[in-house]
This record gives structure tokens, C-alpha cells and sequence, in this order.
């Protein structure tokens, strides 16, 4: 059965945008079949995240958990926007106090 679509698949795609901004690369930039990635997304494959995102800065870390919470594959388990805006004032907030 086919899932209705809602402001979840928004998340989604903002997570895409988050990923293209952090890397420069559209996810799964490899493929060149809109088939095979359309595939890899109904099974639950999400696009590379390079681990030294995690180490090299505060911003780097903060955007791929957004992207991670973004790209969730259960719709209801992700964010809402209202979750990201809130995850994203703790991260300026966090980053302003890193920085006295």
C-alpha cells in the first residue's frame, strides 16, 4: 500500500538540501538512474556521510545530525520543522557559549 504524502517528505527533501550544503554533493550523486536511486530510497538506503563530518567542526557535527534526524525512514519517527528550528537555536546557542 502507498503511504499519502505530508510535510514529513518536506523534512526529507530539507535533509537533502542540508546534505548538498555540508558536502557539495547531491545525495547519491553517483547514480545517474533516477530509478536505482528511487529504489534505494524505498528500501531504506540513505546517502553517504563521510564520518570526518563528525570530528573536523561544531557545524559540521550539528548538520549531519539534522540530516540524519531529517532522513529517518519512518515519516513519523523524523523531525518536524518545528523540531528543527528548535535544534537549531540549541546549536547557536551551544556553538555562542563554545565560543566566550
Amino acid at each position: 500500500a502507498v503511504k499519502e504524502l505530508d510535510e514529513k517528505i518536506d523534512i526529507f527533501s530539507f535533509g537533502n538540501n542540508m546534505y548538498s550544503l555540508l558536502t557539495g554533493l547531491w545525495p547519491f550523486y553517483v547514480e545517474d538512474d533516477d530509478g536505482v536511486t528511487q529504489g534505494k530510497l524505498i528500501n531504506g538506503t540513505i546517502a553517504y556521510i563521510d564520518e570526518r563530518y563528525r570530528q573536523r567542526s561544531f557545524a559540521e557535527r550539528k548538520l549531519v545530525e539534522f540530516i540524519e534526524k531529517s532522513w529517518l525512514f519512518d515519516p513519523e519517527e523524523r523531525v518536524s520543522i518545528f523540531e528543527i528550528v528548535d535544534l537549531l537555536r540549541e546549536a547557536v546557542q551551544e556553538n555562542s557559549h563554545l565560543n566566550r
